[in-house]
């Protein structure tokens, strides 16, 4: 048998181990990987975009907490009704009419309308105690809208207040919008007037909420109850 010679131009060709020809399976195998990675690709291409979570709401405001009861009563000194003077417990809109309840002399029955709230006095004579000490407080002048005939110590009031006497020393106060109440127990003691406010609270028991002193400038009779 003669040799055999290669065709001349033909690419050559190795054999591998087992006999089989290399680069016919090396082409194969690249051909099945690109056809793997284009069909992974139109695969991801045409799924639907993952859902992304739902943006959490934001959380509603806390309604603010209602303001104490007690907050609606204050001390109205109208001993010189052409030039009265009060404390607000709570600061009320400029302007704003607020109702007052006489205390001395004489005990008024119900609230009476209305004195209005103006600048803040120069020199402050309702005293607040803090602790053991008695301190000058945020004093107004104010103005009636008609002006008493006779000079009194008395109570602000927020409107729709209603008022029950206890005793000649209490009054018992309550609104309509509220369930709590408010106790004011009031006496004279040797130079001056005490006011004593209290809100109602769980189980019957009353919390001490303000105590003012209301200097008097002479002798009077104390009806004070011992404490």
């Amino acid at each position: 048998m003669g040799t055999e010679r290669p065709v001349e131009g033909a690419p050559a060709r190795r054999t591998g181990a087992g006999g089989f020809s290399a680069g016919r399976s090396v082409r194969p195998a690249v051909l099945a990987l690109l056809g793997m990675l284009f069909s992974g690709m139109a695969a991801q291409a045409g799924a639907p975009p993952a859902a992304q979570p739902a943006p959490s709401a934001p959380s509603a405001p806390s309604a603010p907490s209602a303001q104490a009861v007690s907050s609606r009563v204050g001390i109205l000194d109208a001993r010189r009704p052409d030039a009265p003077r009060l404390v607000m417990a709570q600061p009320q809109p400029d302007g704003e009419p607020q109702h007052y309840l006489r205390l001395s002399p004489p005990m008024g029955k119900k609230p009476e309308c209305c004195v209005q709230p103006g600048a803040a006095a120069q020199e402050a004579s309702i005293l607040q105690y803090r602790g053991e000490d008695a301190v000058p407080v945020d004093e107004r002048e104010a103005q009636f809208q008609k002006a008493p005939d006779e000079g009194f110590v008395g109570l602000l009031l927020q409107k729709n207040a209603v008022a029950t006497r206890t005793s000649a020393h209490r009054i018992v106060l309550r609104w309509p919008d509220r369930k709590a109440r408010v106790r004011v127990d009031h006496c004279l003691s040797s130079e001056g007037m005490h006011v004593k406010i209290a809100e109602s609270g769980a189980k019957g028991q009353w919390t001490p909420k303000a105590h003012y002193y209301l200097p008097l400038g002479s002798d009077v009779a104390a009806d004070c109850p011992a404490s």
